[in-house]
């Protein structure tokens, strides 16, 4: 099916997980929000009419929620969502009223497949409740700003952060000498070395992990370099920044990167060295992995992009002329894919905990707001999971590394709009540092803010002398650009529906183009790159690609742009060359595919459906027919549900058509967890037919259903990648009108909310 499966042998293993209509609730951050039920009890309310708001799929206008109390009831329900997307959340007010109502409780049930604004709803009707109830409401999404919002913010910058205005009382306080705000590439470093030179030390991060996405870290070697040489670096980066940068931090940068980058590299286990010195071998580009590595995590530098900048360097636009002189720029990067530098600040924070007890790590617990006393940052206030409210003091000094805004709506559009409408690669970054230090009398840098933009993952950049194409097939630019300067030019060409089509991006989202080269880009490139790096990034030229997120692989080979134009049409020929890529290819000429193993071996594929549903026996004939258009053979068997369950526990497929009813919170742990393989015996409830044996799906699976509403989105994305990348299912479920299937492989989807699979014999499976 996908190159995925291919080359994972899903012969044997791969499932086709069906969910019906809207068993698929619980996509993205819609796990159930904890809400309290209301008590009944007499005179439990004060009487009268309250409203509250929350963030349901339209993230720039929130559903409203207003509820009337006598003292003893909710009496009655009104909620606003007629914002929320037509035939999906807009539809569901009525039921969640009678719901509330009934239950006289937030705490109901929502509705199948509208999960997000059910819990939008949910949320403003427990706030609803609290305020009625006489308890102390936390802020939420649209009360956060209702203290008067400092000048240099807007209300939308402080609703989408985690931030909070106005006085709070904390329920606790914790003394510290420094407090570092952000557990990130910043963060965990500064907190380190607070606590290594003796600090007592919090460090804050309202995720649940370390998060750096990332792969490269880099320093300024000043034993091989010369002081003119660092000068002209100096003097070189400035330039290139249209001489807007603050040379006093180019400086700082200089001096002091060398003992940050190794202060990194040794406490992460990658080197033993703490000082760089001549005849270090932490540079050798020969073989870095053989020197910066640590086995146990799995970590090492898999590329190594020193340069001993002397002589004459040219840019695009100057010429810098070193003469003798010497600045040694070091940039060891981490990998393998998908480990980053987040992997590696993990171990940082272990390694120097473990020697010192005086840093103390706070996950889960966001920074919403600073202390500042006479013109002085004395402390934060933070938020632990449980809603409690705990002022962290900081003697000697608050650090914020908090990392960017790029998913604050507003602060783009008003900060840095260049950037408005391009996918965003990373989550949860709001700009809470930002507003927190506003709200406490900073004020924001009007000009050179970083656009945002982080690399992708499915083929190269670097600068070659590639051909772009937008995804119209035309082009668009003088491509000597480069793709360091591309942000500036694609915000400019038609956009594509990539992975921001949302409530802001209807009509999808910019930046995406394609670059061409040809075979002969060796001789004329600059810099070029080595053909064998080249093709990691193409399907089925190497079979096990290092270094790359292979699921996200989007490079394709051809001997013509004809032969080029037909594989990017995303049809079962692209199919066909992704399988062959695995091997799987017509060896005798008879028109199928077949594998060698020794000798040809014929592939028939048995696809087990259960006869009781002719919607699921439909769909399976249907792919039946697509793969046997590209020569593979699939035969269904289709049984009545008792012979259909028999014939799932004896092992007797290679693929079935399965459904489960999941709940509200994304939960596939019956299908994926190794302790539940079906024994007649031992387990005869257990329902992994395919024998996954692999405990990492449940890991997964369990640190997104714990994760806090700061950090589920990142949280399901990590677990969604994990099930992608090994893909031992392909979930296919019904929501918003569409079905939800592993890279969305299925097109031409006419559902319902009664039967997703409702004209089915006009669906096409587009793999590739």
């Amino acid at each position: 099916m996908s190159e995925k499966i291919s080359r994972r042998n899903f012969l044997r293993t791969a499932t086709l997980g069906a969910a019906a209509a809207g068993l698929l609730a619980g996509c993205g951050n819609s796990a159930a929000s904890g809400s309290t039920a209301a008590s009944t009890a007499a005179g439990t309310y004060t009487a009268g009419t309250y409203s509250a708001t929350a963030t349901g799929i339209n993230t720039t206008t929130p559903v409203t929620v207003t509820m009337t109390f006598n003292a003893d009831t909710i009496t009655d329900v009104q909620i606003d969502v007629a914002n929320e997307t037509k035939g999906y959340g807009a539809d569901i007010a009525d039921e969640m009223v009678k719901k509330i109502l009934d239950a006289q409780s937030s705490e109901v049930d929502g509705h199948s497949g509208a999960t997000i604004t059910s819990d939008a709803i949910k949320k403003a009707a427990e706030s609803c409740i609290n305020q009625a109830k006489g308890v102390a409401v936390a802020p939420t999404e649209a009360n956060k700003a209702e203290t008067v919002v400092p000048e240099g913010l807007t209300t939308e910058e402080v609703e989408s952060s985690v931030c909070e205005l106005g006085d709070i009382t904390p329920d606790e306080t914790k003394d510290f000498d420094v407090v570092v705000v952000g557990a990130g590439a910043a963060g965990v470093p500064a907190a380190g070395w607070a606590a290594e030179l003796g600090g007592h030390v919090a460090l804050l991060q309202k995720q649940s992990i370390v998060v750096s996405q990332g792969n490269c870290g880099s320093a300024i070697i000043k034993s091989k370099s010369t002081d003119a040489g660092k000068k002209m670096w100096v003097h070189m980066t400035n330039g290139l920044c249209d001489w807007r940068a603050d040379t006093s931090l180019l400086n700082a940068y200089v001096e002091n990167s060398e003992e940050a980058l190794m202060w990194y590299l040794n406490r992460a286990g990658l080197t033993d060295q703490t000082e760089y010195g001549d005849g270090s071998l932490v540079d050798s580009n020969k073989n870095p992995s053989d020197l910066l590595h640590n086995d146990e995590k799995e970590i090492f530098a898999y590329m190594c992009t020193s340069q001993d900048l002397t002589g004459v360097w040219k840019d695009r636009m100057d010429t810098y002329d070193f003469g003798d002189e010497h600045c040694y720029f070091f940039a060891p990067w981490i990998g393998p894919k998908p480990k980053n530098v987040g992997d590696v600040l993990a171990t940082v924070l272990e390694n120097v905990q473990a020697k010192n007890s005086n840093l103390e790590a706070f996950f889960n617990t966001p920074a919403v707001k600073l202390v500042h006393e006479n013109g002085k940052v004395t402390g934060v206030i933070a938020k632990d999971e449980n809603g409690k409210y705990i002022q962290f003091n900081a003697s000697k000094g608050v650090i914020l590394a908090t990392g960017d805004y790029m998913n604050n709506e507003a602060m783009v559009k008003r900060w840095c709009p260049d950037v408005d409408g391009f996918d965003k690669k990373q989550y949860q970054k709001t700009g809470d540092g930002h507003i927190m230090a506003i709200d406490a009398g900073a004020k924001m840098e009007n000009l050179g803010h970083t656009k945002m933009m982080h690399d992708f993952d499915s083929g190269l950049m670097y600068e070659e002398p590639f051909l772009y194409v937008n995804m119209e097939g035309k082009r668009f630019c003088n491509e000597d650009t480069g793709f360091v300067y591309m942000g500036n030019i694609t915000k400019y060409v038609p956009k594509f529906n990539g992975n921001n089509v949302d409530a802001n991006h209807p009509d999808g989202s910019l930046g995406w183009y394609c670059q061409i080269y040809d075979s002969d880009y060796m001789s004329y490139a600059n810099s070029p790159i080595p053909e064998q790096v080249m093709t990691k990034y193409i399907p089925g030229a190497v079979e096990n690609p290092q270094g790359v997120f292979t699921n996200l692989i989007d490079t394709y080979k051809a001997d013509t742009i004809e032969e080029l134009a037909d594989k990017l049409a995303y049809n079962m020929d692209t199919c066909k060359r992704i399988l062959e890529g695995a091997g799987v290819l017509d060896h005798d000429n008879d028109g199928r595919l077949e594998y060698m193993s020794g000798s040809i071996q014929e592939i028939e594929l048995s696809f087990l459906v259960c006869s009781d549903s002719s919607a699921k026996a439909g769909v399976a004939n249907r792919f039946a027919e697509i793969m046997d258009s590209i020569g593979l053979t699939v035969v269904v068997n289709s049984l009545p549900w008792d012979d259909y369950v028999e014939a799932l526990q004896k092992g007797e497929f290679d693929m079935y058509y399965g459904e489960i009813k999941l709940r509200n919170n994304f939960d596939l742990t019956e299908l994926l967890d190794p302790d539940n393989k079906y024994d007649e015996e031992k387990n005869p409830n257990g329902i992994n037919f395919t024998g996954i044996t692999d405990p990492n799906y449940v890991m997964y699976l369990n640190d997104y259903l714990a994760a806090g509403d700061v950090e589920r989105d990142y949280k399901y994305n990590q677990f969604c990648s994990y099930l992608t990348e090994n893909c031992p299912i392909v979930v296919i479920g019904f929501e918003k009108q569409e079905i939800i299937t592993h890279r969305g492989c299925v097109k031409g989807v006419d559902a319902n909310a009664g039967n997703p699979l409702y004209n089915f014999q006009n669906w096409e499976i587009t793999l590739g």
